[in-house]
């Protein structure tokens, strides 16, 4: 060990001498390491990371078949199970704030069970949390660590003073800590409520919250997951024979690491995914480091000849060989490290402030190790392939022959080997990254079936208000009526989800064609205003629009999509048919018109069955409202006199939230642009570094070649010939690697389909500008120094070492 520390020595010593190569290599494998880095931190932090509260190694949620929530009662039943100590449960909910004279805002609230922290082992920053009382001393509120810094200024004297939420007042009781606001990792929250005062918050009481809420248990000493999801088998049997019934219900436990079960399956594609595209990058970076590493210890054959003859056996020549190879894989995974941890802070700054996730990225143990790791799989590709290259041979010719013949045949096949690993993997992440680039630059032209460009959108929240149906009712009247009278806008209506935000809400529907069976099929579905469609433009194949007629005591009504009438009534006139939500029992909702298929969630989705149902007649406390502008009309202007208006029918109510529409549906590209970004990105780099390969291969391969151009040149070789059969031995390399980057990228092609917005995963103009650009590259190349090499005298190159 003491030998080879010193051979450490030696070798950074020696590298310090050559400063233009240690930047190349340390930027190349570091930028490699950084990318895989960036993704495990990511990985780690949606799929591995455990909570970060004592003893978390004893946490485990609970999940209902493929879901996470529970309704109260099925809580309860949970709570009695004997595998655990503690059984907790927390919903997130919407309340309107108000402190003192301070104007109403909105703010984001947990319901919590009366355990949730101590089942945590959570300790208050200030004051306390819930009491174990029976809420006796009044409703409660607890404060998230980041809204007492950012309402309060972190002023401890907040505890103990009232707020009223909701028109309620609730008693600030205690501060908790950074974070730990919820056991959901992204959840967060300003503020926590015990359930037992929901009634007071939202008019519900706890035992009415229904398959909502998301439960965290810890295991009691001595009891086992298995154990558990045994007890849990015995009361998912009890819940589903009770009253009401529950089909195929099931119960099981998971580990309570990383986001919930509902989102898991798709983060663990995503994330490997970029996964392999990230490990690609490493390796292309390894073999260009490779090649400079072969270069280099070719340049030294000479020297390790002379240690040969002074009795240096090859295992002791390789060590001295890798030493410099480590040497330059601490530096790069030192620089991994750095530029990971710059990488990781900049994704919670893509995700929007308001958006109902937030995510920390940190980097652990976890992290580290296998950046550690990373390093050391790079080590071995870079520097111990090419140092066991260097000493296979006979060294003692070397010193024979002056070091002119290189490293023979294996030095040749293995740049070569290294440089079609290089364009193959280059041409595979350009063409998945220009894939990705040209897929959002088609994302604007794609038809989604209306018109959003020219509307504002303001979201109503009266859930705070606890008023009857009625009520609201009246209140979103009264808005939209007073909103059509502003001179800007031409139209306006309402909608329970806008279009292309990518959620989406779905149940289960009969239609009189099916009344003899007992189930039916499933179709999304919106609550929309009156004259809903013409306000957005969705073509009406037949039929009527919504009108103000459409009431909760008039005739129950809907709109199909062509989807959907196609797939419950194929060749038939829907108007007029009937349609259940509720089982063959009713009640039943007339179809009164048929509307063209849009694009309800997401750009690249297919045609889906769907229906709209008047909001009078489905009451919401939540909406948005949407009004289409005039041509000459300024949305700000607009925007601001919405506001005005809802402030003037309730002062209590904070102000809406107001977007345009095509700002707010921006959310349905973010995948497209996260992928069109990083991808592009990556594809860039693969090209940055196939340019140094490709470029550092040509020089050398010239250079070795220097003795036989001169005396093909001394013997009347025209130039033209010796530069077409220098750059033909490149080009062959270049074009085969790049056909098999091809084939490759076309497999890539056909998992990515979904994610492709009007393109084809066979782009022909992707699969053309690829082998083009590459092509280009191998030409520019090898002409640098093949004009440079056909430009000396022949004498001087006849007499060349190289």
């Amino acid at each position: 060990m003491t030998g080879f520390i010193a051979d450490l020595a030696q070798s950074a010593r020696r590298l310090a001498s050559a400063p233009g190569f240690v930047i190349a290599t340390v930027l190349s494998i570091g930028l490699g390491i950084g990318v895989n880095t960036a993704v495990f931190t990511t990985a780690n932090e949606l799929l591995l990371k455990p909570m970060a509260v004592p003893r978390s190694g004893e946490l485990v949620r609970i999940f209902r078949g493929a879901h996470s929530p529970l309704n109260g009662r099925q809580l309860r039943e949970v709570q009695s199970a004997r595998s655990f100590s503690e059984v907790f449960g927390e919903t997130a909910s919407g309340a309107t704030l108000v402190i003192g004279s301070a104007e109403p805002e909105r703010v984001r609230v947990s319901l919590a069970s009366d355990n949730f922290f101590t089942g945590m082992e959570i300790v208050p920053v200030a004051g306390r949390l819930f009491s174990s009382g029976n809420g006796s001393e009044g409703p409660e509120v607890v404060l998230a660590f980041e809204f007492w810094q950012r309402r309060f200024g972190g002023d401890p004297a907040v505890v103990g003073r009232s707020v009223q939420l909701n028109g309620r007042s609730f008693t600030v009781t205690g501060v908790v800590p950074a974070g730990q606001s919820s056991a959901q990792v992204g959840w967060w929250s300003d503020l926590v409520v015990p359930i037992r005062d929901s009634r007071a918050l939202i008019g519900v009481p706890g035992d009415s919250l229904q398959g909502s809420l998301y439960v965290t248990a810890r295991l009691a000493k001595d009891a086992s997951a298995a154990q558990a999801d045994a007890e849990l088998a015995v009361i998912a049997s009890r819940i589903q024979q009770g009253p009401p019934a529950v089909r195929n219900f099931s119960l099981r436990t998971r580990p309570a690491r990383g986001i919930t079960e509902e989102v898991r399956t798709p983060a663990t594609i995503a994330t490997l995914f970029l996964a392999s595209i990230a490990a690609l990058v490493l390796i292309m970076a390894a073999t260009n480091v490779g090649n400079l590493m072969l270069a280099r210890n070719a340049a030294r054959r000479r020297e390790l000849g002379v240690r040969a003859a002074l009795g240096a056996t090859k295992l002791r020549l390789t060590r001295l060989l890798l030493a410099e190879a480590t040497v330059l894989a601490l530096l790069s995974v030192a620089a991994a490290w750095f530029l990971s941890r710059w990488a990781v802070a900049l994704i919670p700054r893509v995700i929007p402030p308001d958006a109902e996730v937030r995510l920390a990225f940190s980097q652990d143990w976890r992290v580290f190790t296998f950046t550690g790791i990373a390093g050391a799989l790079a080590l071995v590709l870079f520097g111990l392939v090419p140092a066991r290259i260097a000493t296979r041979r006979d060294l003692s010719a070397d010193i024979k022959e002056g070091g002119a013949t290189g490293h023979g045949v294996d030095g040749a096949r293995a740049r070569r080997r290294f440089l079609m690993v290089q364009v193959a993997l280059c041409a595979l992440l350009l063409a998945v990254g220009s894939l990705f680039v040209r897929s959002l630059e088609r994302a604007s032209a794609v038809d989604v079936g209306f018109e959003p460009e020219g509307i504002v959108t303001a979201y109503m929240d009266l859930s705070g208000r606890q008023l009857s149906d009625e009520a609201l009712s009246r209140y979103f009247d009264r808005l939209l009526s007073d909103v059509r009278q502003i001179s800007d806008i031409q139209s306006a209506s309402y909608s329970r989800i806008p279009e292309l935000m990518g959620s989406n809400s779905a149940t289960t529907v009969l239609t009189d064609a099916a009344q003899d069976t007992l189930n039916g099929r499933s179709a999304f579905f919106n609550s929309v205003g009156a004259d809903y469609h013409r306000n957005l433009r969705i073509p009406l194949v037949s039929g009527r629009d919504f009108t103000t007629m459409d009431q909760a005591i008039g005739p129950l009504v809907l709109i199909v999509n062509e989807t959907f009438a196609a797939r419950e009534w194929p060749g038939q006139n829907p108007l007029g048919r009937r349609v259940s939500f509720s089982g063959a029992g009713g009640p039943w909702h007339e179809v009164v018109g048929v509307s063209r298929n849009v694009k309800y969630h997401t750009l690249g989705e297919g045609p889906k069955a769907f229906f709209t149902v008047p909001v009078a007649q489905s009451p919401s406390s939540d909406l948005f409202l949407e009004a289409r502008l005039t041509p000459t009309a300024r949305a700000r202007d607009v925007m601001a006199a919405i506001v005005q208006l809802s402030r003037t029918l309730d002062p209590l109510l904070p102000p809406p939230r107001t977007q345009l529409l095509t700002e707010l549906q921006s959310v349905s590209l973010l995948p497209a642009k996260a992928g069109a970004a990083l991808l592009g990105g990556i594809g860039g780099l693969a090209f940055v570094l196939a340019v140094v390969g490709v470029g550092g291969v040509a020089s050398y391969s010239v250079a070795q070649r220097r003795r036989e151009i001169g005396v093909r040149t001394a013997l009347g070789a025209p130039p033209m010939q010796l530069l077409r059969n220098i750059l033909g031995d490149l080009g062959k390399t270049v074009a085969i690697s790049a056909v098999i980057g091809l084939l490759l990228a076309l497999a890539v092609g056909r998992l990515i389909v979904s994610q492709l917005y009007g393109l084809s995963f066979a782009d022909p103009l992707t699969f053309i500008a690829v082998p083009g650009l590459l092509f280009l590259l191998a030409i520019a190349a090898a002409w640098i120094p093949a004009h440079r090499a056909l430009s000396i005298a022949p004498a001087e190159a006849m007499r060349a070492d190289d």
